[in-house]
């Protein structure tokens, strides 16, 4: 590629040559995966090596592999465009290779963008050509993102494959197999969340189950409970029910001293709701309010219940919100311990380009 590299011809990094040869075709530069001349190792890793010790371990930085270096020319615009997976372990090792790559290449003055296929049938750039045609993939090209705020998307994204996925205006009825035990919703403002979820309160008031409402702003808290037929905390003394079905709180109560005396073993055959549950976690992890003081209490706490929860027979999570993301599960899955469960993924793209 002598003229490429003379001209400082934008190039897009894809894997296996088949995948070059059809950005070729299209009218783009393309190096592959492993490269034409014979780079053999394959797979997302193989565009830059981290030394490392006869064990394994790293002894020293990640560098681009010669090959790729060569063309890592001061201003050139490169994209990486590699393979769409579902499975969250390898969507994960992908985008840390992305990630490591894309800043060694920006390291040496050139412009990365990052070209994400849509999930689908369609795993390769080779297949999504094929299949949805040239214009679909300049659209991709030419709305690719820079490294920065690729990287600062992938704080919104859900890569857990949804169980349900609907584009629709509202969520109606959805049956979640009374098996599952961390449901996750995600849907815009305005799809239904609140009322579908009514619905789950109302079954699990039926069988018997307590509900224990979690939110981040107490007006909102108070809302939901309005809703759900819950009292919120600051009525389960002066109204009949008391705690009989459950109550709200903000998460900033999840401790032995405040107003609700909350004992994470009070619960656990119970359904638990963590309403904009993305706002909840940076709340309890970030903000300098109430919960400041008491930070270390609710972590524990909150750990506790979930795995309560999670470890009990009928216990459920719902974690709700219009940006949950896959930090959100993961960190619920990180306080469940030794509980492992899947995550039953409810997806509306209503609304969504």
């Amino acid at each position: 590629m002598p003229f490429v590299w003379q001209h400082n011809v934008p190039v897009t990094i894809v894997e296996g040559v088949k995948k070059a040869g059809a950005l070729l075709t299209a009218g783009y530069a393309a190096m592959a995966y492993p490269p034409a001349a014979g780079i053999a190792i394959p797979g997302v890793n193989a565009g830059y090596r981290t030394p490392t010790d006869e064990y394994g371990t790293a002894i020293g930085k990640p560098s681009l592999i010669p090959d790729l270096k060569h063309f890592a020319t001061e201003g050139r615009q490169v994209n990486i465009c590699f393979d769409q997976d579902n499975k969250p372990e390898t969507v994960q090792r992908v985008r840390t290779a992305i990630s490591r790559m894309g800043r060694l290449l920006v390291n040496e003055g050139c412009s990365l963008r990052v070209i994400d296929l849509p999930l689908g049938a369609e795993k390769g750039v080779d297949d999504f050509i094929a299949a949805k045609g040239q214009p679909a993939f300049d659209a991709l090209y030419n709305t690719a993102v820079a490294l920065e705020l690729w990287e600062i998307k992938l704080f919104t994204l859900l890569t857990y494959p949804p169980a349900i996925a609907l584009n629709q205006r509202f969520l109606g009825r959805l049956l979640v197999p009374e098996g599952e035990k961390l449901i996750i919703l995600k849907a815009p403002k305005g799809t239904g969340k609140t009322e579908w979820l009514a619905t789950e309160v109302a079954k699990a008031h039926d069988q018997g189950r307590r509900v224990l409402i979690i939110t981040h702003r107490i007006q909102l808290g108070e809302a939901l409970c309005n809703r759900f037929g819950v009292n919120y905390v600051t009525e389960v003394r002066t109204n009949e029910t008391g705690t009989l079905l459950g109550y709200g709180v903000c998460v900033d109560s999840l401790h032995q001293e405040s107003q609700a005396r909350f004992n994470p073993n009070d619960w656990a055959n119970d359904v638990i709701i963590i309403d904009e549950c993305d706002q909840v976690f940076w709340h309890l992890l970030n903000s300098g309010t109430e919960v400041q003081k008491r930070r270390v209490s609710v972590l524990k706490n909150l750990k506790q219940l979930v795995q309560n929860v999670l470890g009990s027979s009928q216990g459920k999570i719902y974690l709700s919100s219009a940006d949950v993301s896959d930090t959100d599960v993961k960190y619920v899955l990180s306080l469940a311990g030794e509980y492992r469960v899947n995550p039953f993924v409810i997806v509306n793209n209503y609304g969504d380009s």
